[in-house]
């Protein structure tokens, strides 16, 4: 899995997560190196994820375009503090496979990161992923 924030909690915060649920995790140095971070898999084999603090850049609709021609099989989750993201509708709608709200719930995210690997999943909420709050109640 990928990690992209410039914020040093958020960043730490989601590694421990990632790291608990048995993941393992890159760090990508500024949100600009992800496309290159994501395209230099070792293995060979697919990131899992990329997740991406939206709030910490300045993202449009190239960018996750690029990063979904760049690694057409990693889940891109985006996460920020506001909810509204009106630049981003087009990219929520076709590239984003889930928007989590920061500071991000331990167990929302690891709901979040079991769909990635339950066969015939269905995102649901933002873009392709409704957040899962929203589908229990």
């Amino acid at each position: 899995m990928a990690i992209c924030s410039g914020d040093k909690t958020v960043r730490d915060a989601l590694r421990e997560a990632a790291l608990e649920m048995g993941f393992g995790v890159r760090l990508a140095d500024g949100c600009g190196d992800l496309p290159d971070l994501l395209a230099a898999t070792g293995d060979g084999l697919p990131y899992a994820a990329a997740l991406i603090d939206i709030d910490e850049g300045s993202f449009d609709m190239d960018f996750f375009a690029r990063l979904g021609r760049t690694a057409p099989k990693t889940r891109l989750i985006a996460l920020s503090r506001t909810r509204h993201h009106p630049e981003l509708r087009q990219a929520l709608e076709t590239h984003i496979f889930a928007s989590l709200s920061l500071p991000v719930a331990k167990d929302e995210l690891a709901i979040c990161l079991k769909d990635l690997t339950t066969p015939g999943a269905q995102a649901v909420g933002h873009g392709p992923y409704k957040r899962q709050a929203e589908v229990l109640e």
